[in-house]
């Protein structure tokens, strides 16, 4: 996970997680899945990070800082969190709405390495359908690795 932080105004900062769904050996870049949140009757003036991060333009800078977070998936079932070792043979993960993230991240590193046999399992939910993030992406996931992305 890493953090971005911006100066939204002469008084204000703004901080805010977000996982990136590329992969640790893309080297020279780093891509992230932001929903844009604009303001409704809910969220009356929607969100701050990302109505920001959509007005961006190419050039624009921001403040990244990281990588936080205590869980580090290595190969074939084997993750740390807090620097102790952990083995497993199936992932089962939920998730809800934009926190799709950080699922994708640890699915792109398994499937990249086709050797590793560690299966995944997602449940996926939100509020209203067409809010399904990445659902095409995921969908072509479990087409294509069946026996390891469910």
């Amino acid at each position: 996970m890493l953090v971005a932080r911006m100066m939204m105004d002469k008084s204000e900062i703004t901080v805010r997680p977000y996982t990136p769904v590329s992969s640790d050996q893309d080297k020279g870049h780093v891509q992230f899945v932001v929903k844009v949140c604009r303001p409704t009757l809910y969220h009356p003036f929607g969100g701050k990070m990302s109505q920001y991060l959509d007005r961006l333009e190419i050039g624009d800078q921001i403040e990244i800082l990281g990588p936080i977070g205590d869980f580090e998936y290595l190969k074939d079932g084997k993750y740390s969190i807090q620097d102790k070792m952990h083995t497993v043979k199936q992932i089962n993960m939920v998730a809800g709405g934009a926190g799709i993230t950080p699922f994708i991240h640890l699915a792109v590193h398994i499937i990249r390495h086709l050797e590793d046999p560690t299966q995944m399992s997602l449940i996926y939910a939100c509020r209203d359908e067409p809010d399904l993030l990445l659902r095409s992406v995921l969908d072509q996931w479990a087409e294509l690795f069946p026996s390891s992305f469910r």
